[in-house]
């Protein structure tokens, strides 16, 4: 499970994923991932323990003091463009089944 957030404040995507989930998803795309994701961590270590924070692409451009380990782009920078291919062959393949295995 994915979640992508719009521009609120932190404490509102924290207690929205909290109040709302069972499970954190397994990935928040948020255009401050590199506030919420320590905020998360500090407030609810276990819940958020497999999640991963990120800053999509668009909004990136404009975090030049954040660690890159918070961009969306890092997930697959450091492979060629085959591997990265195959990657994202293999994430959209499981992403799909897991989806249709939900539904039935």
């Amino acid at each position: 499970m994915t979640c992508v957030c719009s521009t609120i404040g932190r404490n509102d995507v924290f207690s929205a994923m909290v109040t709302r989930w069972p499970i954190a998803p397994e990935q928040v795309v948020y255009d401050f991932a590199c506030a919420l994701g320590p905020y998360c961590m500090l407030r609810e270590p276990e819940f958020f323990k497999n999640t991963l924070f990120a800053i999509d692409d668009f909004h990136a451009k404009d975090h030049t003091k954040c660690s890159p380990a918070a961009f969306h782009t890092e997930c697959i920078s450091y492979m060629c463009q085959d591997r990265a291919i195959i990657f994202t062959k293999v994430f959209l393949s499981v992403w799909n089944r897991r989806r249709i295995l939900n539904l039935g």
